[in-house]
């Protein structure tokens, strides 16, 4: 929208976009399998990728192709034996060599891509019923401030209308976070102002020496504006109480009422809003933060499932691998902002336990699409397909057992995936016979999955560890299951 180059080469940068993610993602997983491995890695081949790398920050800063010889091609089909995220990044390297030419030929002369029809509504605005709630919710908080200031002929604190309007956002702790910035932020811009009201301005008679007290005051108000999200709004309200308590008329100013009013204003609109929010359809971050939670642990079982649809249309999996990582992550970003807004409600709330248990599923997730993406490169043995099947089956069990469970709901019964796990390595037992590659491809399938399997566990124990009385966990032989409490 704000550079039209960007919108004509789309395909381009969206091509490179994607093999760069891909790239990342197969780093991460080959992090995460370094200590699940059977056999080291060899240090040659880390080295080679690195240069790699290089290579391409090269042609990227001088925009330009890599001269003859300054490319080789990384990918060596014959020599297989290698964890499967590393043999992703060279081929994913090999790729983005193979894209520069043309992203860098579309750069002279390229063609406008035609223009995606944007709808200023969602496509669910006029059907969802919590949008109307929200609405309602933040309408009559609002109506019952304007009311109050007409009817008391207070209009100095208009300023309460506009903080229902502000802080009206979809959860409880993210409003209160707001509601926060913005009084502590009108409350320091107003006593910035009113120093300078009383002890500044009487001894100041040149236009110097005010352009020096409205300089350090927007400095201090910008300082805080450019800091972390958790503080940037209090400084913004920290330069506009500022500016309208020494920026009254065109003369001196000489009351301070304007930050009075501004202030019981901003603390009027927070009392009614908050006092509607929490009597009128509560929305609080914790709860939304177990849904979300809930909601990405069910879309990695599918994502687990999807692999059992393999054989059956291969193409559509491999075409869809890149939308589940688009979806997976969006529900990720969103759980990290419920545990800031989280924070701001009444409550404990264990922050590093609900960190953990994301840093967990976000392992699962670049694992499975680890697995995902490398699942036809070798045809497997039947026996070796069937029990990856059946594997990918238990996983995708296991993940939705962990979703209820989030989510609040019943408390089913964790399946064993070491046994399954096993089957899976004894089906192997057979494929030394076969093609070298083959053998080397289901080996390091095995090392995914029980890098796959160790963070379920991990995942399942850190939910086990937050249980109730009514329950409690039993760990035998690095199998972890859940037994229902009698009363």
């Amino acid at each position: 929208m704000v550079h039209a180059w960007a919108g004509e080469r789309h395909d381009g940068l969206a091509t490179l976009i994607t093999l760069i993610d891909r790239f990342v993602t197969s780093a991460v997983a080959l992090e995460g399998l370094v200590a699940h491995s059977a056999e080291p890695i060899r240090h040659e081949r880390l080295l080679s990728v690195a240069e790699g790398c290089d290579r391409m920050r090269l042609a990227f800063e001088k925009m330009r192709l890599p001269a003859p010889g300054e490319w080789v091609a990384l990918a060596d089909e014959k020599n297989t034996e290698a964890p499967i995220p590393l043999l992703d990044i060279e081929r994913t390297l090999d790729q983005i060599a193979l894209t520069l030419p043309q992203y860098f030929a579309e750069l002279g002369h390229s063609k406008a891509a035609p223009a995606e029809k944007r709808s200023l509504f969602l496509p669910d605005a006029f059907d969802n019923p919590e949008y109307v709630r929200f609405a309602i919710k933040g309408t009559l908080a609002a109506l019952i401030c304007y009311v109050a200031f007409i009817g008391f002929d207070y209009p100095g604190i208009y300023t309460s209308v506009i903080t229902c309007f502000v802080v009206a956002l979809s959860t409880i702790g993210a409003s209160n976070q707001k509601g926060i910035l913005r009084f502590g932020g009108a409350a320091v811009g107003g006593l910035m102002g009113l120093i300078a009201l009383v002890y500044l301005f009487p001894n100041i008679e040149t236009i110097g020496g005010f352009w020096l007290v409205f300089g350090t005051g927007t400095a201090i108000a910008a300082w805080v504006n450019f800091g972390t999200p958790r503080i940037s709004y209090g400084g913004y309200q920290v330069g506009l109480a500022f500016y309208k308590a020494i920026l009254q008329d065109f003369g001196p100013a000489t009351s301070a009422t304007v930050v009075r009013d501004r202030l019981i204003g901003v603390f009027f609109g927070l009392i009614v809003f908050g006092i509607v929010e929490n009597l009128l359809w509560p929305v609080r971050a914790r709860d939304a933060l177990r849904a979300r939670l809930a909601e990405v642990l069910r879309l990695l079982a599918e994502l687990a499932r999807s692999k059992t649809r393999a054989d059956e249309n291969p193409t559509v999996l491999v075409n869809d691998v890149d939308s589940w990582r688009r979806r997976i992550s969006q529900k990720v970003e969103e759980a990290q902002g419920l545990i800031e807004s989280s924070k701001f409600e009444a409550g404990d709330l264990d922050v590093d336990e609900i960190q953990k248990r994301i840093g967990d599923g976000q392992l699962v997730f670049v694992l499975l699409l680890s697995l995902a993406r490398q699942g036809h490169d070798v045809t497997q043995p039947n026996v070796v397909r069937t029990t990856a099947v059946e594997l990918d089956s238990v996983i995708a069990a296991a993940l939705e057992a962990l979703a209820t469970r989030a989510s609040g709901g019943s408390e089913p019964m964790i399946p064993e995936l070491e046994k399954t796990l096993n089957a899976f390595e004894r089906s192997m037992t057979g494929t030394d016979a076969l093609d070298k590659e083959v053998a080397s491809h289901v080996a390091a399938r095995l090392a995914l999955y029980r890098a796959l399997s160790a963070a379920i566990k991990r995942l399942s124990s850190e939910f086990l560890n937050t249980e109730q009385d009514q329950h409690r966990g039993l760990s035998s032989n690095g199998e972890i299951f859940f037994e229902s409490q009698k009363t």
